[in-house]
């Protein structure tokens, strides 16, 4: 039975779906998160048991190196980048590194279970119409961290509808995958979200801006970002 240690981040729980798939090789996987991903991670990945890291299961989060717990093998990923010494812009690849595992595979079980209801439900709220048609819009998120307090402040003026990215009642992240797909630029801070563009098929416009002051530059994630519509603000 496997049980990673990565309790926040929610992008770092898409990014290493792949590792723990691998790890467990059909075991059962229960992983401790932050209550507020809880809900929308079991709707996105459900043959993983996403359980809320302030109830259960009580584990050292701060204790470093694998160790075992009630049966669970604990996986150390929010310490790979200590635990092998490397720089903080490896922190990402290096949880893959850690079990010698290439992290460009990142990809091939990451891709989430979508309810394309609830993104529908979720974009006809927030897109307004003009003339019986969703109007054209600028698809923006202002913020990152798993508490939600890192802010930017992105204001495109492009003459599109802005149509900002927040909390909503309900909805979690993976919930935003039709307005993503259907935005005509997006304006975002270098958070989670990127590891959905990642995934889905999309060509429009995409910026990208650091999220300062923790992360100056885009340096811990823009090796990882593939496609040629990205436009990188260092």
């Amino acid at each position: 039975m496997i049980l990673p240690n990565q309790t926040f981040g929610l992008g770092d729980c898409i990014f290493t779906q792949t590792l723990v798939h691998e790890i467990a090789k059909g075991e059962q996987v229960i992983w401790p998160v932050f209550t507020a991903i809880v809900k929308g991670l079991n709707r996105a990945y459900p043959h993983i048991k996403f359980v809320d890291c302030y109830k259960e299961p009580i584990i050292d989060t701060n204790k470093r190196g694998e160790y075992y717990w009630n049966g669970y093998r604990v996986l150390p990923l929010r310490f790979a980048q200590e635990i092998l010494r490397k720089p903080y812009k490896e922190c990402m690849r290096n949880k893959y590194d850690l079990y010698n595992m290439d992290w460009n595979r990142w990809k091939d079980k990451a891709m989430y279970q979508r309810d394309y209801e609830r993104e529908e439900r979720l974009h006809n709220a927030l897109v307004p119409k003009e003339d019986g048609l969703f109007v054209p819009y600028n698809l923006i998120n202002n913020t990152f961290r798993s508490d939600f307090k890192g802010k930017l402040q992105l204001h495109p003026n492009n003459g599109l509808h802005n149509v900002y990215m927040g909390i909503q009642d309900g909805y979690s992240l993976f919930d935003w995958s039709y307005l993503i797909e259907h935005a005509t630029e997006i304006h975002t801070a270098s958070t989670s979200i990127i590891y959905l563009f990642e995934l889905l098929d999309l060509d429009m416009p995409i910026h990208i801006y650091p999220r300062a002051p923790i992360e100056p530059t885009l340096e811990a994630i823009d090796y990882i970002l593939t496609k040629r519509n990205y436009i990188l603000h260092q």
